[in-house]
């Protein structure tokens, strides 16, 4: 599953992708079943360090059931003050088989 996201108003900046943290995870049924951690996959060449597009890659096994699915991106910007330096945003997902 490939999903694309946006990271806006890093301290980071674009050219600090070092500075941003990733953390994916995905749920069903209330459970988390996947997470992973990933530096920040900038496209689109040169970008607003204030607006960055991101995309990432998440392999779902044939283990997982088809179903309802919440996937989870959590940002970090470590040079961020303490107060603003975390993101979550969820979206919900359905898998057919």
């Amino acid at each position: 599953m490939t999903y694309r996201y946006e990271i806006l108003n890093a301290a980071a900046g674009a050219d600090q992708h070092h500075g941003l943290e990733v953390q994916v995870r995905l749920f069903h049924g209330g459970a988390q079943v996947l997470t992973d951690k990933t530096a920040v996959n900038a496209s689109g060449g040169l970008q607003d360090p204030r607006h960055l597009r991101a995309t990432g890659h998440l392999t779902m096994g044939r283990e997982l059931p088809a179903g309802e699915y919440t996937l989870q991106v959590i940002v970090t910007d470590k040079l961020a003050k303490s107060k603003f330096n975390v993101a979550t945003q969820s979206a919900d997902l359905k898998s057919e088989e």
